[in-house]
């Protein structure tokens, strides 16, 4: 499916500024702009940014694009920002609330993952003049000065290029038949307007004609009708019937049988268009790149699917069902979709809704009302006027969520609720039933780097791993007689796992018992810096030692240096550093440190603990690499060839923690390892036992020691049940005469529906109007 959204202005006053990227971005003061402190950047002509350019035979050329013509756009930086913002020369748009999600998607986006390019693009209905195309990278720096919480180097850029006129197409085979002149009547059997939900059997088999209706899906579902075809520029005009007019341009087809194609934009995806010499059209409705007869549904804002139904038979029968399918929730005992049938019946030329399908749940009625509900919490009314012959209205409020509980992993500012689209955290579920698995994209300060040794360049990535089998919501009472709902753990059972992957392993050479290839590389854990201070071997065991912390540096003897941390600053002054016994003495903030050696941890009077991870003795001056808000990690595997945890083996801070486990990946052979995967696993050992989280509260306030959770402020908050939206997704079937019925809904965009479903033309019923 080719996912492109694309927000392009149809400009209709002919270009006179024509201004290069440079004036552009002076002429909106853009080069006066700078982001919040210690995060500046500006604005500059595009070097990170690529414009592809794609002819109608679909190669890519080397220019300009002419209108008509598609186009595909690729940034490359560490970080990148979701879209690109477009901006014509003429009108001089405003640039405002720096809004770059509202423009043209990239996929894969997100931090650190070095490049992304959008779909192709296309350039149909735009004037021809300049356009300007504002981006947002940034680069990280991690060694950049003064900026300690946000170190990139960010630049909002702006590519410049000119839409051309479309050059004069010469077709070689003109074809036969002539486009007929734009009727003022619709075609079809007299007057008859077709409503499809199901495609065309391929591209040959044109049904779709002037003021016909029909369905395409993609992200969402938008309801069209084809309003004509004009032959002398080429454009079809179509009107959504939620969110206005679209006019396309279609281009000369090589094809036999197939005048022109094109590409219809509809919530988010792009559906190809074929058009034969009379003005027919078949058009891929699921967005898929194929027609093949797919049937499609209706998808509304609440997660429904709504069945217009493939097995009605409307020439011969005497009703016509419509299917409305609500996702299954764990409610009750019900383990499946809830199923709706509305039946409309005709008597004559009169149309009407039977009743409301039996087994649901009755509520108070009147002679003229009939209310239900299903096991849901679907509402369902029925309104038949006494006075009216037949037709009445049905309408079914849908809850766009049934009662569900939010939780959130939390990491250093990162927050990412546990939930998956139409897939909510409910009453006696798990976290890792919801949601297994998080990555940087979840939580960005998950980042993936590389680590350089003599063998070359591994890149690693960091996951989150949350259990099936514990981390469940309860409601129930805890230790202290406290009734509510809970996130609750009991006592040894895994909270979540966190592990590093070395993709291609990291390699290293085995001497006296010792990895000296390994000391010194940096890795992250969550958002902090960690050195290896020793890798030491004895059989298939492995214990791996880290130092690091939110801020490190280097300092030569006798140097001062202030530092901002957590809102805090820290006057680090390095007294003396001994040659002899290879020690240093440190004093912050007027405090003097005991001496330590590499690898000693001291706390602040202020709680924060100071790590020295090097120290360096030269021929001139000797120095010291300390971290600030620090942690020493030793890691021990029993044996890495297998797949089973260590228990109790991280120790932390001269620390042992019984609750967490490790298991090291790695193979051996001979003077030589290669370490492919390490995971840390926290089980629950609570102040008193099991943990009972109430709403409002977090995973790490219960921990017997909170120290052991490895991860530099991480959590896992839990805020109770969520409240139901005021405003419910509405399915509604109405009368709009005595022969014919629309029916309303909510798109996941938001865009109201009203749709001709069904008429009894002749006491025969079509769908339609």
């Amino acid at each position: 499916m080719k996912k492109l959204v694309i927000l392009l202005v149809l400009l209709l006053v002919p270009s006179v500024f024509a201004m290069t990227s440079d004036d552009w971005i002076k002429f909106h003061g853009l080069d006066k702009y700078y982001g919040p402190p210690n995060d500046p950047f500006g604005f500059i002509d595009a070097k990170n940014i690529a414009l592809g350019v794609f002819d109608n035979s679909g190669a890519l050329v080397n220019r300009d694009p002419f209108v008509g013509e598609r186009i595909s756009l690729a940034a490359k930086a560490d970080f990148i920002w979701g879209t690109f913002a477009l901006y014509p020369d003429n009108p001089l748009t405003s640039i405002n609330s720096w809004d770059f999600k509202k423009g043209i998607p990239l996929g894969n986006t997100g931090w650190f993952n070095g490049a992304a390019v959008s779909d192709m693009i296309s350039t149909a209905g735009l004037q021809p003049q300049d356009y300007h195309l504002l981006f947002y990278t940034c680069n990280v720096n991690w060694q950049k000065p003064n900026l300690t919480f946000y170190p990139f180097d960010c630049a909002a850029e702006v590519l410049t290029f000119n839409l051309k006129t479309t050059p004069l197409v010469q077709i070689p085979n003109p074809p036969t038949q002539v486009l007929p002149t734009p009727v003022t009547q619709p075609r079809g059997s007299l007057g008859y307007k077709m409503l499809y939900y199901f495609e065309p059997q391929d591209k040959l088999d044109f049904k779709i004609t002037e003021k016909d209706y029909f369905v395409v899906n993609g992200y969402e579902t938008n309801i069209l009708k084809y309003e004509d075809i004009a032959a002398v520029n080429t454009v079809l005009t179509f009107t959504d019937l939620a969110s206005g007019t679209k006019q396309i341009v279609y281009h000369p087809s090589s094809q036999q049988g197939i005048m022109g194609e094109a590409s219809l934009i509809t919530g988010g995806v792009s559906h190809d268009v074929f058009v034969d010499p009379t003005g027919l059209l078949s058009i891929d409705m699921n967005g898929d790149s194929k027609i093949d007869g797919t049937e499609l549904r209706l998808m509304t804002d609440a997660g429904q699917e709504i069945d217009l139904g493939d097995t009605n038979d409307l020439k011969n029968s005497k009703s016509f069902d419509v299917t409305i399918e609500t996702p299954k929730k764990k409610i009750e005992s019900l383990n499946t979709n809830e199923v709706t049938k509305i039946t409309v019946e005709k008597s004559g030329t009169v149309l009407n809704l039977g009743k409301i399908i039996p087994g649901l749940i009755a509520l108070p009625s009147t002679p003229e009302i009939s209310q239900q509900r299903n096991v849901y919490g679907d509402f369902l009314e029925l309104f038949k006027p006494m006075n009216r012959i037949g037709n009445g209205e049905l309408t079914m409020e849908v809850p766009i969520n049934q009662l569900f509980y939010e939780t959130f992993l939390e990491l250093s500012g990162d927050t990412v609720k546990v939930e998956e689209p139409n897939n909510n955290l409910e009453l006696n579920e798990y976290l890792g039933d919801v949601r297994p698995v998080f990555t940087q994209y979840d939580l960005p300060r998950l980042g993936a780097g590389t680590i350089s040794t003599q063998s070359g360049v591994t890149q690693y990535e960091q996951y989150v791993d949350l259990p099936k089998t514990s981390g469940q919501i309860i409601f129930g009472k805890d230790q202290l007689d406290n009734v509510g709902n809970f996130l609750f753990y009991k006592k040894g059972e895994e909270i979540f796992t966190y592990q590093i992957d070395l993709v291609g392993g990291i390699n290293g050479n085995v001497v006296n018992n010792n990895v000296p290839d390994w000391i010194g590389k940096e890795i992250r854990i969550g958002w902090s810096s960690y050195k290896v201070l020793s890798a030491s071997i004895s059989g298939n065991s492995l214990k791996l030692t880290l130092v690091g912390g939110l801020l490190g540096d280097i300092l030569n003897e006798g140097d001062k240096q202030t530092y901002a941390l957590g809102g805090n600053t820290f006057d680090v002054e390095v007294k003396v550093i001994s040659s002899a016994n290879k020690d240093v003495l440190l004093e912050i903030n007027g405090y003097l440190l005991p001496k330590m050696k590499v690898g000693d941890v001291e706390p602040l009077p202020s709680g924060e603990l100071v790590a020295v991870s090097n120290i360096i003795i030269g021929p001139n001056f000797n120095s010291v690499e300390f971290f600030l808000g620090a942690n020493k990690f030793t890691f021990l595997d029993d044996d890495v060839t297998d797949n089973d945890f260590t228990k109790g083996a991280l120790n932390a801070n001269n620390n042992q923690y019984q609750e967490g486990d490790v298991r090291i990946s790695a193979s051996i052979s001979g003077s030589s390892i290669i370490l492919s995967n390490l995971k840390y696993k926290l089980n629950t050992a609570g102040l008193l036992g099991d943990i009972y989280v109430p709403p409002g509260h977090g995973v790490k306030e219960y921990l017997k020691n909170p120290e052991a959770i490895l991860l530099n402020d991480f959590d896992i908050s839990f805020d109770g049940p969520a409240q139901r939206p005021l405003r419910p997704s509405k399915v509604g079937l109405f009368p709009k005469s005595m022969e014919r019925y629309n029916l309303e809904f909510i798109n996941k965009n938001g865009l109201v529906y009203s749709v001709p479903l069904v008429v009894n033309t002749n006491k025969v019923m079509k769908y339609g109007e």
